[in-house]
């Protein structure tokens, strides 16, 4: 079985990572239009500089103090965080808890502007050295930035997971997916208490398909629970309608689908419990 993490369709954000430092006098926003400050444990730091980059909906910025530690905030322009990650000097790394992350820290998109790229955060909470364990090391850092974003290209343009809650829209920012043989099982997140799972062969066909919860192709909703914190599934019934199904890159074997879904999630503790998925869109990369 293979697992490959995606963040935020962010192959993209090691591009915006590997390439600020050579760009941040050209191509990066312009350290001169950006301000910003932070703090990591009630310690200001001094920030030498400060650049943004988005590709698509998705923006990363990135500051660096003089004494080589770096922050970076990585959130798409609708408001929902990805993640935060710290680096200090000393090589220690520390991150934002990687599950419900909005519950665990908290994070404001004050404004960005569509024309001039201009992006308003603010943010205060606790980094882990372990990600995935809130009882782990951690660093509590808050602060605000006001910056100009630098366009960048993603690798593959469009890859994308959206549908509404309960008619709530929903986005997706990060997710990961495991293959075995030719079924994937594509976990995708939020920052919020959900994730949307998908299972389908790579090669299913263009057509519409029912499924239930013991189907081999289906969606599934789960939910997470703040006083397990685990991801507690649902029962989900609905359709999905493949709409395209074609080669990417054939010397990889990958191919891009894409398509829409809906369908009805019950808890199966309480059957009373029950979640609407609905206007569901997909373009993933198998």
């Amino acid at each position: 079985m293979k697992i490959n993490f995606l963040f935020a369709s962010l192959f993209l954000m090691v591009a915006f990572v590997s390439c600020s430092t050579e760009s941040s006098s050209s191509s990066s926003s312009s350290n001169a239009n950006n301000t910003g400050q932070f703090s990591v444990d009630g310690s200001s730091a001094t920030i030498s500089t400060t650049t943004a980059q988005i590709s698509e909906d998705f923006i990363a910025i990135t500051s660096t103090t003089s004494s080589g530690d770096q922050l970076q905030l990585q959130f798409n322009k609708y408001g929902n965080l990805t993640a935060v990650y710290l680096d200090d000097a000393e090589g220690n790394s520390f991150a934002s808890y990687k599950y419900y992350v909005a519950n665990f820290f908290t994070f404001n998109l004050e404004s960005y502007d569509e024309s001039s790229k201009r992006v308003k955060v603010n943010f205060t909470g606790k980094l882990y050295a372990d990600s995935g364990d809130l009882g782990s090391d951690y660093k509590t850092i808050s602060g605000s930035f006001n910056a100009i974003c630098a366009q960048r290209t993603p690798l593959v343009a469009g890859l994308d997971v959206q549908c509404k809650i309960n008619g709530n829209q929903w986005y997706k920012t990060s997710g990961y997916y495991s293959e075995s043989g030719s079924l994937a099982l594509t976990n995708w997140f939020s920052d919020d208490a959900f994730m949307v799972s998908t299972t389908v062969n790579d090669n299913i066909p263009v057509a519409t398909y029912t499924f239930s919860p013991t189907s081999t192709h289906k969606f599934v909703l789960s939910k997470f629970d703040t006083n397990d914190l685990v991801y507690k599934q649902y029962n989900a019934t609905g359709s999905f309608t493949v709409t395209g199904n074609q080669i990417y890159n054939e010397f990889l074997g990958q191919r891009i689908i894409t398509g829409t879904f809906s369908f009805t999630a019950v808890n199966p503790e309480n059957a009373a419990d029950q979640i609407t998925v609905t206007n569901g869109t997909f373009k993933q990369l198998f």
